[in-house]
């Protein structure tokens, strides 16, 4: 490999260091490298960096486990062996709803699926709904997340949505209230992040805006 592709390499392996026990996606370790400066934010970098991260996984110089591929996940259907196996495995299937008697029911929206795995963890240790847009949500999701809104009883629902500092994040925030309004539900919504405090606090570089934002399908 060129002394480029070994560099390459190098800042990748910084990146999981950064985030330990954390399995990031093709897209979430480019991110970093953008924000960095370490790459550009072009579709020829990022083609580059998929082959360089095929070829050192293969040669043992990227481990296979800092990454994984959410979009290409098999069903595998849950069996047991025999019954006294099935009966063992429900002592541990149990969990109250730690949230039936909280003053307020709390959700955590993403607009980018390469975020779920940073916020998978923290969000199970306190049974926080997840869900996750891929860019703009569909009014199918909204629906049902209004249904859901409106078999919590007699308390406030907050949505903490985190989310890009450019145009189409900061629409799909407001997409998000408006749509959910539409069926009748009216969340408290805060941005919590990426926000322009954030970004003077922590001189966080600039990423060039794409040339268009297109209309998404909302299916």
């Amino acid at each position: 490999m060129r002394q480029k592709t070994l560099d390459l390499i190098d800042a990748v392996n910084e990146v999981f260091a950064e985030n330990p026990g954390i399995k990031m996606t093709l897209r979430q370790v480019y991110y970093q490298l953008v924000a960095k400066n370490i790459v550009e934010n072009t579709q020829r970098s990022y083609s580059n960096l998929s082959t360089t991260l095929v070829k050192a996984r293969k040669a043992g110089s990227v481990s296979w486990y800092n990454m994984e591929d959410r979009g290409r996940q098999p069903v595998v259907w849950r069996m047991y062996e025999n019954l006294p196996e099935f009966v063992e495995s429900i002592k541990y299937g149990y969990a109250r709803n730690v949230w039936q008697n909280q003053p307020r029911h709390i959700e955590v929206w993403l607009e980018k699926d390469a975020l779920s795995g940073v916020f998978r963890d923290v969000v199970m240790k306190y049974g926080v709904t997840l869900a996750v847009g891929r860019g703009y949500n569909s009014w199918s999701a909204y629906h049902s997340a209004a249904q859901r809104f409106k078999r919590i009883k007699d308390k406030p629902i907050h949505i903490l949505y985190f989310g890009d500092f450019d145009p189409s994040g900061e629409d799909i925030y407001r997409a998000i209230g408006d749509s959910l309004n539409f069926f009748g539900v009216a969340p408290i919504m805060e941005k919590v992040s990426l926000t322009l405090e954030d970004i003077h606090k922590y001189k966080l570089p600039p990423v060039p805006a794409k040339k268009a934002m297109l209309e998404p399908k909302r299916l």
